[in-house]
């Protein structure tokens, strides 16, 4: 019977180069930049489509009568259709 080979032996933790250390910093600063902008857009979109929503539904722009003048020579058939 053959001895087992020894299992591999963790690397000492050794401290990366700062310029490594630092990109690395930065990537992760960018993409939670890009997922913050994401969320905001989506937050603006949802919030315009509530407003525009609301704003349909209110009293604002509720119109019960619509008055057409300068109709003196047609019926008012006409003008409906």
């Amino acid at each position: 019977m053959t001895p087992s080979p020894a299992a591999p032996t963790a690397a000492p933790a050794v401290a990366p180069e700062p310029r490594i250390a630092e990109r690395r910093r930065m990537v992760t600063l960018d993409k939670r930049h890009r997922r913050r902008r994401w969320v905001a857009g989506i937050l603006v979109v949802a919030t315009v489509i509530a407003a525009v929503w609301g704003l349909t539904r209110s009293p604002l722009l509720d119109v019960n009568d619509i008055v057409v003048t300068g109709t003196q020579t047609l019926d008012v058939d006409e003008v409906r259709d």
